[in-house]
């Protein structure tokens, strides 16, 4: 199936594969991203893009919201890793240099945090002259994902300056807000489908954005819909269709809650 939506088990959907596999997912659909969709170039559509997404959240998820965001992209360079590493390193401000062996990989990573913002850089060679860089911001509460967008444009011209080729994708998370406004009940299980719930969510999201349905998928507990949105202007190919925006709820057996992910252009983080 194209869209990176995995199998839930234990109340959430992870990451299908090892860690090299995604990186190289995510470089495939990250390649088909437009380069100059704005005239300032991928950092301030980026920036146009977390607005959108954030206002969506915000007016979908009751509880207090998660946030993450990822610059990703090929860099070519003839440094060593582990000089290549702390290039980005001290250019993006984040710790030493921490080595990691990964299914038989060696990755290199480093760490920051920033106005509660948190960061993970990681720097995997591909092959000799070539590594593909991610790097990974993550936040909560509505004052800190605020924060969010001048810290990813920053990062993001950082990253540009010294010569890699970045792409962008975002996520919000959280309970989805109850139905009718009221308050969330822990202890039951809501009547209404999850199919409905969603179309409640797409419903409000028309209202913002004109959305074209590309993928739909759903089980048991679980609802994901991808769309094509003209009015986004970063998008990567799925399958062979352009796509803007991924939406997901799944409900907890649990606690009866709905809980709600928001990924533009794609979800590619565990949910």
């Amino acid at each position: 199936m194209p869209i990176p939506v995995e199998k839930w088990r234990n109340g959430s959907i992870i990451l299908a594969g090892c860690m090299l596999l995604l990186i190289l997912l995510l470089g495939s659909l990250a390649k088909d991203q437009a380069s100059a969709v704005k005239e300032g170039g991928p950092v301030d559509a980026a920036a146009a893009q977390w607005d959108k997404l954030l206002a969506l959240g915000t007016g979908s998820i009751h509880e207090e919201m998660k946030g993450t965001v990822k610059w990703q992209g090929d860099w070519n360079t003839l440094l060593a890793p582990e000089e290549a590493i702390g290039v980005l390193a001290t250019r993006l401000g984040l710790s030493e240099v921490e080595p990691e062996t990964v299914q038989d990989h060696e990755v290199y990573s480093a760490y920051g945090r920033s106005m509660e913002i948190r960061s993970k850089l990681t720097v995997t060679p591909v092959k000799e002259g070539t590594y593909y860089v991610i790097l990974r911001l993550e936040g909560e509460g509505m004052e800190t994902l605020k924060e969010m967008k001048s810290e990813q444009t920053v990062s993001g011209e950082s990253l540009a300056d010294e010569g890699v080729s970045i792409h962008w994708n975002a996520a919000l998370q959280g309970t989805m807000k109850p139905e009718n406004g009221g308050s969330p009940d822990t202890g039951k299980i809501v009547s209404t489908s999850i199919e409905d719930r969603m179309q409640e969510l797409e419903d409000y999201a028309a209202h913002a954005l004109k959305m074209g349905l590309v993928e739909n998928y759903k089980d048991a507990d679980t609802v994901s819909r991808t769309y094509y949105i003209p009015d986004l202007p970063l998008s990567v190919s799925s399958g062979g269709k352009t796509v803007s925006l991924q939406m997901a709820v799944h409900r907890n057996s649990e606690t009866g809650l709905e809980e709600l992910s928001l990924g533009s252009p794609l979800l590619t983080i565990e949910y």
